[in-house]
């Protein structure tokens, strides 16, 4: 599913740069040139160092100092040192006047310089080096080139950060400012006085003024883009007089003229190692690490516009210190992390199981943005996206796994990188740095003696007075970019990627669609990197991965993603097997994010608030397993307090419309002490709808009666569309669809599912007769009671609008998802439903329409239980299809248990459909279909149908009328009075009138007839006259003798009346 993209190949760029140089600079010497990456400035510019003879002087070394500006494409040599020095540390202010470094040399011992003299080849087995840190300040547009040193010397990191503050249009400031952090000792503020002198320049015209900004800390991020300053110290916790020693995480805000301010401490709830001042550090050389480059650390801090703040923390497992515990690829490992989502105030534990425990010991975790989800990744092994966003709670994370590893197989990481990365002409000696430092830094002796930084007067350093700066050629400053031609994929999961040590998150080099992008930096290979979406490798990582992150696959896609074309592929993969159980779970899923993405789009973050955006429920524990049910991770919460919030508003913040990102995270802090809103919840309303359904079953009123029909062939919409001509209708369809794409109002799903079946594509407005039905108009009340309980005064106005809108996106989602299961299972129905709403009901169904029975019947269970109305047409088509593809006994079944709903549209179909002789059978299921409607209904139907099956059935009800109402109790009446009192109009004839049937087929009167109308009479006269009975006698006697003559097989004429 995902893809490292290179974007650019800066190492390959800096070389070829390096070399146009030195052709121009005359350097014919013969080197080993290894660029080596220090720092990005804000904007993106990156600032490079090399190692190089001196084009005046060849016998001697100078480093020279480079920058790439990404906007131009550009580099520039812009000083030169005029010794071999190792950086470490490299910064530049924004006016490019002045350029802060830092350095790392071996100190020699007094025993040391007394042996220097001697030529014993020996002599290095007895010397004890030390490495020592050094800073200097340089001048860049003075006449002098003056360089500065700040007398500071460490046997611990120092490293140097220019502020880069708005000038407000200023040519150059006045002033500039520099952070000098020295490791687990403080972090100083040095303001330099800048100043142009006559002809001499710009250059540094006092003193510094220097202001100690932080104590002792234990690591420290410096953030270049938003000027903040992130750092963890160690604190002293007076619980009942014990002292324990803990951690805290605070953020120094950095604002225009060196102002700044502490905005928020973090306590650290996990498992932070205690380091002391005086253990021994080990460094590693990485290039554009954003604080103290230590490799027993690995913490980062990871912001966004929005208010997201998450402190991220990678559990390093401490190497063994014996040989002989060496491990073996057999030995396994569990890796843990942690993110501390200080937005939600809360903690997030991964841990990822059984890994090599090989592979664990040498890699880093890599922390970094994908759109709104945290990454978490150890390249080649796993991909963890974490949906840690301030806009929804924690939930549905991504979690991928390499199976191969995962199951215990052990995946090769030798052998070279991808054929399309580049390098220069030897391999680079970063490695082989990094381990050479990495063995010095183990026998440095950390103890500090100060609490301050030691803020000294800089003294001017003659020996390391520059030249003048050397003139740039026109191939210095427009050198083709030999980088940007390669592009690479490297999938995740391969070798290639799993070779990767160290990913640091950092600017884009390059413009990406007029915006800059954070990427991943490679230092073994040079090159930027991307992480990227695969869409089409995508689908077989969903196939693989358990039920919880396949769900977090598909809310990814709606929500974030919000590509059509993936989420029907997700769901052909989910529907291969009709019968899989976590269909139902992804349908709900999809009719809720869905709604929400829709609201999204119509109203504001106070309404989008209260209304849930997952089915499942938020802040709860996740899993990851193999396809043999193996765990391969496991995510879970914990709560995270939060000590102090000292963001005060400001004279500008307070004249200012919109709020920054501190305005944001502390507002939605501080809304963490007072009770959160309920989210609308579909359960609670479902609860209260079933229990108003078994309030009426007991015969309490409940409902208003004006939402149900009065007439089963009135007011359903679907009755326009089947008495519509073939011809016709086309040709509406056609200017439907015409009307649609003219206007633009062509859903995007719609145009990549393809044409919707009929029943699909009548237009759904507010004033449908969806929105009348019981639940639609009982989800309205609910939820704007909900909105108007939890909404400002000034926004509870729009309550009422908002619900209706949000029904129409229900039934928007409804039809949307009704579609594309159509599209995967009902493309071969097409031809037969293009002049019809039904498919033909006397063909037997297929077994792909029975495939999409059985998903409609999970869409019409699912729609159920949450509350969403189905499409208007969805009904009458569910039916059809499962009269086709169900036994006649179970299509009765689903029936009588209101699964299957007997439509209009299904009846006429049914009817027409249908012939009566083709079948004795047909008569007798048409009859069953009709008698299982209401019975008012039912009378409609059967007189559409006009089959003598309803005449008999007619005749037979008004007799069973009779004999039922006319054997109860009545005052006798006089013989001749009352006689046909209890009849209609229709039924006061003569007896032989009635019975002109009976008199014309046979010639002599049918005597059991007779006397059975005769006692029908008797009855009839007791039936009160308020309530009478519609009494045709002739009906009844043309209906018993049919009976009599074709379903008796006696001969009548042997029989003694």
């Amino acid at each position: 599913m995902f893809e490292l993209h290179t974007t650019f190949d800066l190492l390959s760029s800096l070389s070829q740069f390096i070399y146009s140089y030195r052709q121009h600079s005359g350097i014919s010497e013969s080197l080993v040139i290894t660029p080596r990456i220090i720092n990005q400035e804000k904007g993106g510019a990156i600032i490079f160092v090399w190692n190089d003879v001196d084009k005046e002087k060849p016998a001697s070394y100078v480093t020279n100092f480079g920058i790439y500006e990404p906007d131009t494409q550009k580099h520039m040599v812009i000083y030169t040192y005029d010794k071999k020095v190792k950086v470490v540390s490299c910064s530049m202010n924004k006016e490019q006047t002045l350029l802060a470094f830092s350095i790392v040399k071996p100190r020699e011992s007094s025993s040391e310089k007394k042996h220097k003299a001697s030529k014993d080849h020996h002599r290095h087995q007895t010397f004890h080096f030390k490495d020592v840190y050094q800073a200097y300040l340089a001048e860049l547009q003075s006449v002098e080139k003056i360089v500065y040193s700040l007398n500071i010397d460490r046997s611990s990191f120092i490293k140097v950060q220019f502020l880069y503050a708005d000038q407000q249009g200023q040519e150059h400031s006045r002033e500039s400012n520099m952070l000098v952090f020295l490791h687990k000792e403080s972090i100083g503020l040095y303001k330099v006085p800048m100043a142009r002198i006559g002809d001499r320049g710009i250059m540094m015209s006092s003193q510094p003024e220097t202001i100690q900004v932080v104590r002792k800390f234990v690591w420290c991020q410096w953030d270049v883009e938003q000027q903040r300053l992130h750092y963890i110290e160690n604190i002293r916790m007076e619980n009942g007089g014990n002292g324990e020693i803990s951690q805290k995480m605070s953020t120094i805000q950095f604002h225009g003229r060196a102002q700044y301010e502490n905005m928020i401490d973090i306590p650290i709830n996990f498992p932070f190692p205690y380091i002391r001042t005086k253990d021994k550090p080990l460094y590693a050389d990485i290039p554009l690490h954003p604080g103290i480059p230590e490799l027993t650390l690995n913490v980062t801090v990871l912001t966004q516009s929005s208010g997201t703040f998450c402190l991220c923390y990678h559990k390093l497992i401490s190497q063994p210190k014996s040989k002989a515990s060496a491990q073996t690829p057999s030995e396994v490992q569990d890796v843990e992390y942690y993110v501390s989502m200080v937005h939600h105030a809360k903690t997030l534990y991964g841990c990822v199981s059984s890994l090599p425990k090989h592979i664990v010991m040498q890699k880093r975790l890599v922390f970094s943005w994908l759109g709104s989800y945290l990454v978490v990744m150890l390249p080649g092994y796993f991909v963890h996206l974490l949906n840690v966003g301030q806009a929804f709670e924690p939930c549905h994370h991504i979690l991928l796994h390499d199976t191969k590893v995962c199951l215990g197989g052990h995946l090769s990481v030798s052998g070279g990188r991808h054929n399309s990365v580049k390098f220069d002409k030897e391999e680079r000696d970063v490695d082989s740095d990094r381990s050479q430092m990495s063995r010095s830094m183990s026998t440095i002796s950390a103890s500090l003696s100060a609490d301050r930084v030691p803020l000294t007067t800089p003294e001017l350093s003659p020996e390391l007075q520059l030249s003048p700066l050397p003139l740039l050629s026109p191939t210095s400053t427009t050198t083709p970019l030999l980088g940007a031609l390669s592009f690479t994929i490297i999938p995740a999961f391969s070798e290639s990627c799993a070779a990767m040590k160290t990913l640091l998150p950092c600017q884009a080099f390059a413009r990406e669609s007029g915006a800059t992008t954070q990427n991943l930096y490679d230092y073994r290979s040079g090159c930027l990197l991307k992480l990227v979406v695969n869409m089409d490798t995508m689908l077989e990582s969903f196939r693989n991965a358990y039920w919880q992150t396949r769900l977090a696959i598909l809310h990814y896609l709606i929500l974030h993603c919000k590509d059509v074309l993936a989420i029907r592929k997700v769901f052909e993969v989910l529907c291969e097997n009709v019968t899989n159980a976590e269909i139902n779970t992804m349908f709900t899923e999809y009719l809720v994010a869905s709604t929400f993405a829709e609201m999204k789009r119509q109203v504001d973050r106070e309404v989008l608030n209260l209304l849930s955006f997952t089915s499942i429920e938020t802040l709860r524990g996740q899993y990851e397993k193999s396809p043999s049910g193996e765990r391969l991770a496991h995510v879970s919460y914990s709560s995270l307090e939060i000590v102090e919030l000292n963001k005060r508003p400001s004279r500008e913040q307070k004249n200012r419309s919109n709020e920054d990102f501190w305005d944001t995270l502390i507002r939605r802090l501080r809304s963490r002490h007072t009770e959160m809103p309920a989210k609308f919840s579909h359960d609670s309303l479902m609860r209260q709808y079933r229990q108003a359904e078994m309030e009426e079953a007991l015969g309490k009123t409940v409902w208003d009666s004006r939402h149900v029909p009065d007439s089963f062939f009135d007011g359903v919409y679907t009755l326009r569309v089947t008495e519509m001509p073939p011809g016709l209708r086309k040709k509406s369809s056609r200017d439907s669809d015409h009307s649609e794409s003219s206007s633009g109002r062509r859903s995007k799903i719609d145009a990549v599912l393809g044409q919707a079946p009929l029943f699909l594509q009548t237009k759904i407005t507010q004033e449908s007769q969806i929105f009348k039905r019981r639940l639609s108009k009982m989800t309205e009340d609910h939820l704007t009671s909900h909105l108007s309980k939890f909404l400002r005064k000034e926004s509870r106005s729009k309550a009422k609008n908002v619900a209706k809108e949000f029904l129409f996106c229900q039934a928007k989602v409804s039809r949307q998802l009704c579609h594309l299961i159509w599209s995967l299972r009902g493309q071969n129905l097409s031809h037969q439903l293009e002049d019809t709403l039904l498919p033909n009901l006397q063909d037997p169904g297929t077994d792909e329409e029975y495939e999409l029975f059985q998903l409609y019947e999970r869409l019409y269970l699912t729609a159920g239980d949450m509350g969403y109305p189905l499409p208007p047409g969805f009904s009458s088509f569910f039916t059809a299809l499962g009269f086709k593809c169900l036994e006649l006994h179970l299509f009765f079944q689903y029936v009588d248990n209101h699964v299957l709903i007997l439509t209009p549209d299904f009846i006429l179909q049914m009817l027409d459909d249908l012939p009566d002789d083709a079948d004795d059978e047909v008569p007798q299921i048409k009859f069953q279909v009709i008698s299982r409607l209401q019975k008012s209904f039912a009378e409609e139907c059967f007189e559409r149908w006009n089959h003598p099956i309803t005449q008999q059935r007619k005749a037979r009800e008004q007799v069973a009328q009779i004999l039922l109402r006319g054997q109860q109790p009545t005052p006798m009446a006089p013989p001749d009075s009352g006689q046909g009192q209890g009849l209609t109009g229709r039924q006061s004839k003569e007896s032989s009138g009635r019975h002109s049937t009976g008199s014309a087929q046979y010639s002599t009167p049918f005597t059991p007839l007779n006397t059975f109308m005769k006692h029908l009479d008797s009855l009839a006269a007791n039936i009160p006259t308020s309530r009478p009975i519609n009494y045709d006698t002739g009906l009844i006697e043309d209906t018993a003798l049919y009976h009599t003559k074709t379903k008796t097989t006696l001969d009548m004429s042997t029989v003694n009346f």
